[in-house]
């Protein structure tokens, strides 16, 4: 009953506009910023990833590699990778591992398989997800690349379904479904989505999410593409620069991935502190990569963006103070801003209107209040 009375507070607010703001008792948009950039970065300065070094040099030597990045990962990763061990396919794969510094009994792990297993195990000083998985691909040899997180698990068919459609179909990116399960091992949810084929990604007319998992891609795609090492929220490239990149594309109905549901997974370890910014700065770095690529700016870019700085960087900047929160708005109403004046409209209908409305009125009050109650 809350829940849809808020949803329809909501939309009044957005039929009103300005007339109903004082439906929201005190959360209007508050006193000047200055520069709210200015403001994040005195808590979390933006990181200058590098985007010069080509990942992708040596030509394929197997069908598929299936890398996982590891950091204290001893509760789950012997599970992960014997699920990796166990694929039940004709195609030739290689596990490659990075142990991104631990200081568990990750490392003592990996000697252990490896010595059972032929598996390729580097290990780097701590950095973070995104530069192991940089450096995972510059030493994979697979014509595609299946992402698989430690504390996660592989079906036995997945390599078998995503390569064989890969390379029935000649695609970028192959997704199948995925099952979400409890730290208790019971499944508690089934994603499944239409099965497709598309000569060129069409992300309008299909789901596909923005996460590497879950997926086989072809391991040139990240010739010229870096995961932002230094930076958390690193899965946001896929959105606004590899989806964008993609060919033809299949979607598959079979599940290819276990996702844990981890209540001590890395996204929630974040909120609340300084690395959580980075679900604003993530996007304007990225947005230089693509032109470094010369992507367009068009009306999909411009939704695209406003889809990560609705509920995502609502969420995970919901644990800083009134003012922070309110500076991450007003820098990503900024950003928001200098796409929309570079985009040459096509419709007259954009994909989010409350997204759109929120950004382009710049009211702070309604995104906090939308994102509270789940709706935006």
């Amino acid at each position: 009953m809350a829940a849809a009375f808020a949803a329809d507070a909501f939309e009044a607010l957005l039929l009103a506009g300005f007339s109903a703001k004082k439906l929201l008792r005190g959360s209007g948009n508050g006193e000047p910023l200055g520069d709210p950039e200015s403001i994040l970065t005195a808590i979390r300065p933006r990181s200058a990833p590098s985007f010069d070094c080509e990942l992708v040099s040596a030509p394929d030597e197997v069908d598929a590699s299936i890398i996982i990045p590891a950091y204290n990962a001893e509760a789950y990763l012997e599970e992960c990778l014997d699920s990796a061990i166990a694929q039940v396919t004709n195609y030739r794969y290689e596990i490659v591992v990075v142990d991104d510094g631990s200081c568990d009994g990750t490392r003592r792990i990996l000697c252990d398989y490896r010595d059972r297993h032929d598996l390729t195990v580097v290990r780097t000083a701590n950095g973070g997800v995104a530069a192991a998985r940089n450096t995972a691909i510059a030493v994979a040899r697979g014509k595609y690349l299946l992402f698989l997180d430690s504390d996660d698990r592989l079906p036995a068919d997945s390599v078998d379904l995503l390569i064989s459609a890969a390379e029935r179909e000649g695609a970028d990116i192959v997704q199948g479904g995925h099952d979400v399960f409890d730290t208790s091992g019971r499944v508690i949810e089934q994603v499944r989505r239409a099965a497709c084929t598309q000569s060129t990604l069409d992300e309008n007319s299909t789901q596909i999410s923005g996460y590497p998992w879950g997926k086989a891609v072809r391991r040139t795609m990240f010739r010229q593409v870096r995961f932002p090492d230094g930076m958390d929220f690193e899965d946001t490239i896929f959105a606004l620069v590899i989806l964008p990149l993609c060919g033809r594309y299949v979607s598959l109905r079979e599940s290819v991935y276990n996702y844990r549901d981890n209540p001590s997974g890395v996204t929630q370890k974040v909120v609340g502190t300084p690395s959580a910014l980075d679900a604003y700065w993530i996007v304007p770095v990225l947005l230089e990569q693509r032109g470094r690529l010369n992507l367009p700016v068009d009306e999909n870019l411009l939704n695209r963006v406003q889809k990560q700085f609705g509920h995502l960087l609502w969420a995970r900047v919901a644990g800083h103070d009134d003012r922070v929160r309110r500076a991450a708005f007003a820098a990503a109403c900024g950003v928001v801003h200098n796409v929309r004046s570079q985009v040459v409209p096509t419709s007259n209908k954009p994909e989010s209107p409350k997204l759109d409305f929120i950004f382009r009125e710049r009211r702070y009050d309604l995104w906090s209040y939308a994102g509270k109650y789940g709706l935006l």
